[in-house]
């Protein structure tokens, strides 16, 4: 199945060959070789996730990977051609869990459901935090999702259990967002080249939407914040269950507790 969009930083024209492999892993090969979404192959937070292995890296993985969660994918091959950043497309993970509905079902590669969730025992939650926000994880027999957004973005709330509750309608239509005067600064650094109104929701400083259209959700910024989490906890080997529960979540706080719950239970992450 062939994807094709801009990519958010760079603006180039990018194209995704994906397709269900035998191999164990979601593996995106680039001419500079290949890389395996892995959390020990994460190099950058920033703005995104990013993931290097070798001379190969490749940026803004984290909606094709929650689309992939949300279908309990873990074996797929993505070509990359024509940049080193996965594409923005309409700023959701939605481009991204239609085509790859496209391509599953019938395929004897693939095995609907998360029959690959291991749950992550503990006595105590674990709490990752920064200035800006915090994550606490704790034991569940589901993965639950629990987020509010909160100052300095419009405060939102929402709650999403990924095993019993629609992603293809409550979640992969969120979009990603950002306040308008931080795009124009990354702009003039040569960043989010390719970021604009139709992929990305755009917030003046007061916290109004400028988007013409309005939102998609009164809690869409809170739901693209989950859907984001979905996409970086897909970096562990394995689907895992537990409580997430988080005010103001980021790319960077994902990781680092993935890398938390990988460091106490290595065998099943």
């Amino acid at each position: 199945m062939i994807i094709q969009g801009i990519g958010g930083h760079s603006g180039q024209e990018v194209m995704l060959d994906m397709r269900l492999s035998e191999e164990p892993g979601i593996w995106f090969t680039l001419p500079q070789g290949r890389v395996r979404a892995h959390v020990d192959h994460v190099i950058s937070t920033n703005m995104c996730t990013t993931i290097k292995q070798g001379e190969a890296y490749i940026s803004t993985v984290e909606h094709l990977l929650s689309a992939c969660s949300a279908f309990g994918i873990d074996r797929l091959s993505v070509t990359v051609i024509g940049g080193n950043e996965v594409p923005l497309m309409d700023g959701s993970a939605l481009p991204f869990y239609n085509a790859l509905k496209s391509i599953i079902f019938g395929n004897p590669v693939y095995t609907k459901g998360f029959a690959m969730v291991r749950g992550v025992a503990r006595d105590t939650p674990i709490k990752v935090e920064n200035e800006r926000g915090w994550i606490e994880f704790t034991p569940h027999d589901e993965m639950i999702f629990d987020v509010i957004v909160d100052a300095p973005f419009p405060k939102q709330h929402f709650r999403f259990n990924a095993l019993k509750d629609d992603y293809e309608k409550e979640i992969a239509p969120a979009r990603t967002f950002g306040f308008y005067k931080d795009g124009q600064h990354l702009k003039k650094n040569g960043m989010a080249l390719g970021s604009d109104f139709t992929n990305t929701i755009v917030l003046s400083d007061d916290g109004k939407i400028l988007n013409p259209e309005g939102l998609r959700y009164s809690e869409e910024l809170a739901r693209h914040k989950i859907l984001d989490a979905m996409g970086d906890l897909a970096l562990g080997e394995s689907q895992i269950t537990g409580y997430y529960r988080a005010v103001n979540p980021s790319h960077t706080l994902n990781v680092d507790l993935l890398r938390r719950l990988k460091a106490l239970t290595p065998t099943s992450l």
